[in-house]
């Protein structure tokens, strides 16, 4: 009618409810359930678990996060005692790509134990100082990594200081300074993994035990 405007479109959707925003599917999806992307997503903003369990199928898209804080991940765990899953796609982030921390508060520290992050089929590029890592106050933290690659062009893959697990299964882990440091619990290496590491050995400077 020679007018223009603009359609809005869905970004993912939880079971048969499609939702404009991350936000609006993240505050829909319920424990064991999963969102689903609909298409590339950009963004700044760190993607939480939250308080329960749930998965993120890619569907094949890309997920790009943009946010470059050396303290910050494309997904990280917020809560204890839950385990978030991205799985089958592609993930680009501006600094880590997985992170489980703990949580600096007026009266101490927060720590996130019994949680875990899981990456199946997916392709990752963390640009920044490392891929993947958890904090070594909390305890039976788990990170798993089946069907990957993992590339960190200008670090190291992943760090690993907490009690729990590190499994790495048919992945392959591309770094520059390390590829992956356990300094407690226990790792696993099955199948047609790989690690592999471009750069110079780096001189060890922290008493971390690594």
């Amino acid at each position: 009618n020679g007018t223009f405007g603009v359609a809005k479109t869905y970004l993912a959707k939880v079971g048969e409810t499609s939702y404009y925003t991350m936000d609006e599917a993240f505050h829909a999806v319920k424990a064991g359930e999963t969102i689903t992307l609909l298409r590339d997503y950009t963004t700044n903003k760190v993607q939480n678990s939250g308080n329960e369990s749930f998965t993120i199928d890619l569907g094949g898209f890309t997920w790009t996060y943009t946010g470059t804080d050396v303290s910050s991940a494309a997904f990280e765990i917020n809560y204890p005692n839950v385990t978030l899953t991205v799985k089958n796609g592609k993930v680009i982030s501006g600094s880590m790509v997985g992170l489980i921390p703990t949580a600096t508060v007026k009266d101490g520290t927060i720590t996130y134990d019994n949680a875990g992050l899981i990456f199946d089929d997916v392709e990752m590029t963390a640009n920044g100082h490392s891929g993947i890592e958890t904090n070594g106050s909390n305890t039976n933290d788990t990170v798993t990594l089946k069907n990957c690659t993992l590339t960190v062009p200008n670090g190291y893959g992943i760090y690993f200081p907490s009690s729990g697990k590190l499994t790495i299964e048919n992945s392959t882990i591309n770094a520059k300074t390390m590829g992956v440091q356990v300094c407690a619990g226990s790792l696993e290496i099955t199948g047609e993994s790989a690690i592999n590491v471009t750069g110079d050995p780096v001189p060890k400077t922290e008493n971390d035990g690594a």
